[in-house]
């Protein structure tokens, strides 16, 4: 196996949820400026939206199609259907798509390695669908895989007809490429590889090999770049997912339908449009950690039980973006309720931790159970009943 495919099997899963988060006027960060007809900025690790301007209009998304048809590959590879090795053969409908391509060559064999790379890197149409008649064995029951896992997503704003892009009637938001590019980096953490990759060579059998440059301009140019994606089209316009981390946080940046002319003079426009988006985002937010995920926080009363508490806190990193300069403005507050009657196992809810801002609640998080609670005896059980009914009495008085 080669080694840029080893290095693809070796980086480990990270997932951190959160909840968004508005914020008190005070406390607010003036508005983000953008010739896009729609943006959105979100911080990974938090979870929170920092800023957007028309968020949920329906656009034409190009390219970005092609992080779905990325992801359900990921997906495969997971499942153990395909390894980076497996291969299929480049049909005459493949090798003719028009568009960016990696220039497969009909009839010969290609790796599932070789066609992530091409489509994360150069964009290749024909590596997209290559990709979907193998894992689908057509593009059309591809393409319905790919609505399949919109809808279960949740991606409300979004429709696939095809696997690469090129069809004007593929329509999504920025909110839902958002949804979607988090949802990727966090099942795929490896996929971030391939996408700062800065060029990729390809040889078809046969052929002399073709090395092609990322069409990201801000790998390289901008600190902490590692992703993600481009497109255009000439009725969608340019459009551009970028990432980045520095400082402890990482953004992500959706940007749909940037002016600007066929060519270079257009791509430099989208990657000043991303920057102008990134640097808004880091000059004026930061990400504080308020708690660690899976220490407790307190304890919750266990009814029925071997023991009568149970340890409580977060289940993953409770983080908080804010504007810079509220960090000390940020209050903790965390209720512990409900009866817990055992068994009960872990990660089982038992409160909230409330994030709040000069008295407005800006976040909030589950805490939960952070080890189980067998069931007691039958003594213990019978004296619990009697002692959870008079205390729900008492409760109601």
């Amino acid at each position: 196996m080669p080694a840029r495919y080893r290095r693809l099997l070796a980086l480990l899963l990270v997932v951190i949820v959160a909840q968004s988060a508005s914020f008190p006027a005070a406390a607010q960060a003036p508005p983000v400026t953008t010739q896009a007809r729609s943006v959105l900025l979100l911080e990974y690790y938090s979870g929170q939206i920092l800023a957007g301007v028309d968020p949920d209009q329906r656009l034409i998304p190009a390219s970005l199609v092609k992080i779905m048809t990325l992801k359900l590959a990921f997906e495969a590879i997971a499942a153990g259907k395909v390894t980076l090795d497996t291969t299929t053969t480049v049909s005459r409908r493949a090798w003719r798509t028009p568009g960016s391509t990696m220039f497969l060559l009909v009839n010969t064999e290609v790796t599932l390695g070789d066609l992530l790379w091409g489509t994360a890197v150069v964009s290749g149409n024909d590596a997209c669908i290559a990709l979907a008649e193998m894992l689908a064995g057509t593009e059309e029951a591809f393409v319905a895989a790919m609505n399949r896992r919109a809808a279960e997503i949740g991606l409300t704003g979004t429709r696939f007809v095809d696997s690469h892009g090129l069809s004007t009637e593929n329509y999504t938001t920025a909110r839902d490429v958002a949804t979607l590019v988090r949802r990727y980096i966090g099942d795929h953490p490896q996929a971030l590889e391939l996408h700062s990759a800065r060029s990729f060579t390809y040889a078809a059998p046969g052929q002399t090999p073709i090395t092609q440059a990322n069409r990201n301009l801000l790998l390289g140019r901008y600190e902490g770049t590692d992703g993600l994606k481009t497109g255009f089209l000439g009725e969608a316009g340019y459009n551009m997912v970028a990432t980045s981390r520095r400082d402890g946080m990482r953004l992500i940046a959706v940007l749909l339908g940037i002016p600007g002319v066929i060519g270079r003079e257009g791509e430099e426009r989208r990657a000043q449009e991303a920057i102008n988006v990134l640097n808004y985002g880091f000059r004026n937010y930061t990400t504080v950690a308020l708690a660690d995920g899976g220490v407790p926080l307190g304890t919750a009363r266990v009814w029925k039980g071997t023991v009568n508490q149970v340890s409580v806190g977060p289940g993953a990193p409770v983080l908080v973006t804010v504007p810079r300069g509220s960090e000390q403005l940020l209050e903790r507050r965390q209720t512990v309720g409900g009866d817990l009657v055992a068994p009960v196992e872990p990660g089982r809810k038992a409160g909230e931790l409330t994030v709040v801002v000069r008295g407005q609640e800006v976040a909030r998080f589950d805490l939960v159970t952070l080890a189980g609670v067998p069931r007691g005896g039958l003594a213990k059980v019978i004296l619990d009943s009697v002692r959870l009914w008079f205390a729900r009495i008492f409760r109601r008085m």
